[in-house]
């Protein structure tokens, strides 16, 4: 999803969760966030999205996507932008990505939107029924305490890490 900011040390409220998800307005009524909706597309499409996402670093972090059940390396020193996304990384769960499968993906309706418009592919979707907002919302409530630590799922091999 898009994440506007973070979460910040101490005591979480609502509107702590809020704050990182607020891209969006819920067209349905509700005034928290964006729509989750669970598309399908193939993996030739997810790594369309996911190198159009690193061919903006550098201008923009907004469309990189933040992703779960993911992995994926990039290498910003590469001259050609649309060159960046190491595409033999790309990992769902464990295995490669298959550009022929086709994948259940859960996104917010706006980044299925902008997907569809930059890419210029139609990806179907569904309502799932809540928000971003109420998914974020309600898993933190359920884990009580937030703990953070790299994942390192998503990683710029073009930076020497000590």
């Amino acid at each position: 999803g898009f994440i506007s900011e973070g979460i910040y040390r101490g005591p979480v409220v609502g509107a702590d969760v809020f704050r990182p998800l607020g891209y969006g307005y819920d067209p349905l009524g509700s005034g928290k966030d964006y729509p989750v909706v669970v598309a399908t597309m193939t993996g030739a499409q997810l790594l369309q999205a996911l190198g159009l996402g690193v061919s903006l670093l550098g201008q923009t972090d907004a469309l990189l996507l933040q992703v779960s059940g993911l992995s994926y390396r990039y290498d910003m020193s590469v001259a050609d932008p649309r060159q960046r996304l190491i595409v033999s990384s790309v990992r769902v769960g464990c295995e490669p990505i298959d550009p022929a499968r086709v994948y259940r993906v859960a996104a917010n309706a706006m980044e299925v939107e902008i997907a569809q418009a930059m890419l210029q592919i139609k990806i179907p979707y569904t309502l799932a029924g809540y928000t971003e907002y109420d998914a974020v919302h309600g898993w933190v409530k359920k884990i009580g305490l937030l703990t953070y630590r790299p994942q390192g799922r998503i990683r710029d091999v073009s930076v020497v890490r000590r």
